[in-house]
């Protein structure tokens, strides 16, 4: 039995530091083939919101590419949109750049928690791993990694203020909040929610050793520096205006319920069994889980979450004795090729867009999008005044003609400009999802296309709408593919 334990803690010594640079290799892999994915259509909306206000040199507070005047607007990432622009005046390889150094101090960020959290090298980089793999669907052009960078750091400073008896991290946090409020304001009262489970004692084991006082202090001071940004109470409220008119967006339905639950379930029994469940990680992880389960989107959130949970279980099960043994030669020589292989592979099919680095939008995810590019060169052949004509675009749609300049649209793929608590005049998401979504009559259709005087329609095949306007003697259909039709007014 000492022979066999003493082998073991040799080839746990022996293997440590090639178990280490496993780990991370995978990890360098993983982000690399995230970054050179093809970017989403949210890239155009916030490509055009960056391009105007550094070409302008204004910020933007109003709707200047609705089909009316008048209609307020908060750019609620104003300051994300301006370094993405920035980065894409490079082309694709400028937007892999920019999408890479963020899941770097994504990952850097979760790595310093873990250590926080005094896991080992080896179990913070698995931790990580795991992580970020919950991360994937939104590893890409969202400001959702800022997010979540900044909310690492925060827990990171309360932690640290919590195990040094030092208060001063704590002041810290409202310049996180400050941040933000101004790369992704709709995310700013997380900050907030992120201070609650240190303050709400738990009857099991609370193991806060911070004054309740100064976390007030410090949640006053948060309150206090989200106001600090162009616009306002707006910026922070903007999130509730759109919150009940976007029930038929795929990503805020839930996905994969089963499959998170599952993770949920095991750190709740995990905590539980190692006997470090405490007022902070189970408050974290069920108000996380509770935030996914409304929305598929915000496994952001449920990431950060698990990522606290699972470095302590991991800490407190001592896990990396068990890896070290696992990963022996053969398999580390297997992972290595295998990770290789793959970077091969995702470099090859993204050849194209590499090779044609200046069109961005060729590398959009959803290639539908580039079926509206014909009714895009029609419009700018044949209309001398293209940037002022008026086009009835879908959601998806609508910021591609922005981003070849036809600026008077109906609707793109930025929620809140059209929820009436933003643009001061309607809710145009109401309305849009009336015309579009329900039954409607034909003097409906009229009223509302009267409404706004619509020189052009783009639309999608599987609408209502398209029935009204191949019976109507007003418009007439210029071009036809297999995603859309465009048609032109001609009375």
């Amino acid at each position: 039995m000492t022979n066999t334990t003493f082998n073991n803690k040799s080839v746990i010594e022996n293997n440590k530091n090639r178990v280490q640079f496993l780990i991370f290799f995978v990890i360098f892999i993983y982000l690399i083939i995230c970054a050179i994915q093809p970017v989403t259509t949210d890239f155009m909306h916030l490509y055009n919101s960056g391009k105007e206000i550094v070409e302008t040199k204004n910020l933007i507070y109003y709707n200047n590419d609705f089909v009316l005047s008048g209609y307020k607007v908060v750019i609620q990432q104003w300051l994300y949109d301006i370094f993405l622009y920035l980065f894409a005046q490079i082309g694709y390889i400028g937007t892999v750049i920019f999408i890479f150094i963020q899941e770097v101090f994504l990952f850097y960020s979760y790595y310093k928690l873990c250590r926080e959290l005094k896991c080992s090298e080896i179990e913070s980089l698995v931790v990580c791993l795991f992580g970020l793999l919950m991360f994937y669907s939104y590893l890409n052009l969202r400001p959702q990694m800022i997010t979540i960078i900044l909310l690492t750091w925060s827990i990171i400073f309360i932690e640290r203020s919590n195990n040094t008896n030092n208060t001063k991290w704590l002041y810290l946090l409202p310049l996180l909040t400050w941040v933000e409020v101004n790369v992704h304001s709709t995310c700013v009262l997380f900050h907030i929610a992120i201070l609650l489970p240190y303050m709400v004692p738990f009857i099991r084991k609370f193991n806060v050793k911070i004054k309740q006082s100064n976390l007030f202090i410090v949640t006053l001071l948060d309150i206090i520096f989200m106001f600090i940004n162009p616009y306002g109470i707006k910026a922070i409220t903007c999130v509730f205006a759109t919150y009940n008119d976007l029930t038929w967006v795929g990503e805020l339905r839930t996905h994969h319920i089963l499959l998170y639950s599952l993770i949920f379930l095991m750190s709740i029994i995990g905590l539980y069994k190692f006997k470090c469940l405490t007022n902070v990680n189970l408050y974290l992880s069920m108000g996380m889980f509770i935030v996914f389960f409304k929305s598929y989107r915000n496994v952001m959130f449920l990431s950060l979450a698990m990522v606290y949970s699972y470095a302590m279980i991991f800490y407190n099960a001592k896990i990396e004795s068990m890896i070290c043994l696992i990963l022996n030669k053969l398999m580390y020589n297997v992972i290595l090729v295998l990770c290789s292989i793959l970077l091969l592979i995702n470099f090859c099919m993204s050849y194209d867009y590499f090779e044609n680095n200046s069109n961005i939008v060729d590398s959009l995810m959803d290639v539908n999008i580039g079926c509206s590019k014909p009714a895009i060169d029609y419009i700018k052949q044949n209309e001398a005044d293209f940037k002022d004509v008026k086009v009835l675009t879908d959601f998806d749609i609508g910021a591609y003609f922005i981003y070849n300049d036809i600026h008077k649209i109906y609707m793109q793929g930025k929620a809140e400009v059209y929820a009436k608590g933003v643009n001061e005049v309607e809710n145009v998401l109401v309305e849009y999802r009336n015309i579009f979504f329900g039954r409607v009559e034909k003097e409906e259709f009229e009223n509302f296309l009267n409404k706004y005087n619509f020189d052009y329609v783009c639309l999608e095949y599987d609408y209502s709408f398209i029935r009204y306007l191949q019976e109507s003697e007003e418009w007439v259909l210029i071009l036809n593919n297999d995603f859309c039709q465009l048609y032109k007014r001609i009375k």
